[in-house]
């Protein structure tokens, strides 16, 4: 039932429903031809009223005894299910403390009544209104049952007893906590009723519990500011058991929607700027995505690398330092590299995407450090791909890594970009030993794009780099007899050669000429044959 004002009130208005119903000034405005109460006023016999105020009395004793000991139990169960802590809730419930001291004080009062009442009189008349007086508080004790069992069956149900738990999470309590485990982390009890939950496949508790904690902490963390940061590893290591128990449990639903809760804090946070949270996010999302992976939940990896890169992103988007980029990043490919080793294409795919999002903001923002730690993880990535046997996922790790060079050639950073281009043509080299074919192909198109943004922009590092890798792969081609990914190498370092003297870049013109000439002397067949040969 309702708020606790409610539940406090219920009693004192149910006495006055009661008393007003059996009040004799009720009962004497009503019709004469209806039957009423007006007996309850009449005057008794001493041995009726001791026999009446007897049964009264030990009815109300022997509800007392199960009063107390079914709330005992009701105590005990909660307990046993979920937490010890549960038993404060009991202990702050008006509803057992009300109806104990309505009973106490029926039966102290009936028993003096009894004692009051002298044997040898025939009939009573100066007690009759404390007798009827106790007759119309034993019907209001009676009925004061319904609405106590009404509420305490209300309490046991999980839903209401982690509604009362998340009460008490508050910002003062939570930077009060000295470590884990502490009497005054509010988050601890209801920890306990979903690890609880989790392990009977009480799903529906398990997800009510982890919302409450999850706006709970939404609400508190936008009161912080970067000096209230201290206890929040401990606020998140809550979080990350429940994650790490779904997923020994192998329980999908509950581990995504406990990555999903700590996600959610963490993009708050890192809307807030504060950093330290979005850190701690970032750590518990990545070490129970790494653990779903090796148990190969390959929807939890997908909603772990997908918030791991929205973070990330956004991060990066504030302006952080890169700590929380990088451990999006880190984490991010290990899972990734995890998934190729075990061939799960489509988590490969979302983690690439996700390392290429945060790269390319990075690029955006002129993080440099983001950039390359973007770029690295991504041709590890790519070659342990290619090693896998899985092409397009190779493919697309490359494609990415040309996304993140353009961007980069376009905000001025040449290192960056000369440093992606660069693995973008160690991956073609590769693709080129494991003769796959269409990787090829595409990798030399992405060097001829870079090339031509680079001699545009008169970037003639990264312009280097994206011939001397065409020339490279060319190489790599020519040795493996791929005759159409020779010819094809071949034809993009002419077109850059071209472009390369109109805009007067000659040093560029006699590097393209120079990679042409090692394309050649790496052939075993004749220059004329190239264009005819069938390769690929």
């Amino acid at each position: 039932m309702g708020s606790t004002l409610f539940r406090w009130s219920i009693y004192p208005i149910l006495f006055i429903i009661v008393m007003t119903f059996t009040s004799p000034v009720t009962w004497n405005i009503i019709p004469n031809n209806i039957p009423n109460l007006n007996y309850l006023f009449l005057q008794t016999y001493p041995d009726s009223a001791r026999y009446m105020l007897s049964t009264i009395v030990q009815s109300e004793a022997a509800i007392f005894a199960l009063i107390v000991s079914l709330s005992l139990v009701a105590v005990q169960l909660s307990a046993s299910s979920f937490s010890s802590r549960i038993i404060e809730i009991f202990k702050k419930s008006p509803d057992v403390w009300t109806l104990i001291l309505i009973y106490i004080f029926l039966i102290i009062y009936g028993v003096a009544i009894l004692k009051l009442i002298e044997p040898n009189e025939e009939i009573i008349s100066d007690f009759e209104y404390y007798i009827s007086l106790d007759y119309r508080l034993g019907v209001f004790a009676f009925l004061a049952l319904i609405p106590y069992i009404w509420n305490i069956l209300d309490l046991l149900k999980p839903s209401n007893i982690i509604d009362k738990l998340s009460e008490k999470i508050t910002k003062e309590r939570i930077l009060s906590i000295d470590r884990f485990g502490d009497k005054n982390d509010a988050i601890q009890p209801i920890t306990d009723i979903i690890i609880s939950s989790l392990m009977r496949y009480d799903e529906s508790t398990v997800i009510y519990g982890l919302n409450a904690i999850g706006s709970k902490l939404e609400l508190i963390f936008t009161e912080f500011d970067k000096c209230d940061v201290c206890n929040v590893s401990i606020v998140f290591r809550h979080l990350s058991i429940i994650g790490e128990l779904a997923v020994e449990k192998r329980d999908a639903y509950a581990t995504v929607h406990a990555i999903v809760t700590i996600g959610q804090i963490g993009m708050l946070a890192t809307e807030e700027m504060l950093e330290e949270v979005s850190l701690q996010s970032i750590l518990s999302i990545g070490e129970i995505g790494t653990r779903s992976n090796r148990q190969n939940m390959e929807y939890v990896s997908i909603w772990a690398v997908n918030l791991l890169g929205k973070i990330g992103v956004l991060a990066t988007n504030k302006m952080f330092q890169n700590n929380c980029a990088l451990q999006a990043i880190l984490f991010t490919k290990d899972i990734g590299a995890t998934a190729a080793e075990t061939s799960r294409k489509v988590s490969i795919k979302h983690a690439t995407s996700s390392i290429r999002s945060i790269g390319m903001e990075g690029s955006k923002r002129r993080q440099k450090d983001t950039v390359l730690i973007a770029v690295s993880e991504l041709e590890k990535l790519g070659v342990i791909s290619i090693e896998s046997g899985l092409e397009n996922e190779a493919i697309a790790a490359a494609e990415s890594l040309e996304a993140i060079t353009i961007i980069a050639i376009e905000n001025n950073l040449e290192s960056e970009a000369v440093f992606a281009a660069h693995a973008i043509g160690n991956l073609g080299t590769i693709a080129a030993k494991k003769e796959f074919k269409e990787m090829i192909s595409n990798i030399l198109l992405y060097l001829k794009k870079i090339g031509e943004n680079s001699i545009d922009r008169r970037s003639e590092k990264t312009a280097s780099i994206a011939i001397i890798g065409l020339g490279s792969v060319g190489i790599a081609s020519a040795k493996q007899k791929l005759c159409k990914a020779t010819d094809q190498s071949i034809s993009q370092i002419k077109f850059l050669q071209i472009l390369a003297k109109e805009n007067k870049l000659d040093d560029i013109s006699s590097l393209g000429e120079k990679s042409i000439n090692n394309i050649y002397s790496s052939i075993d067949f004749k220059k004329d044959d190239i264009n005819i040969e069938s390769g690929i």
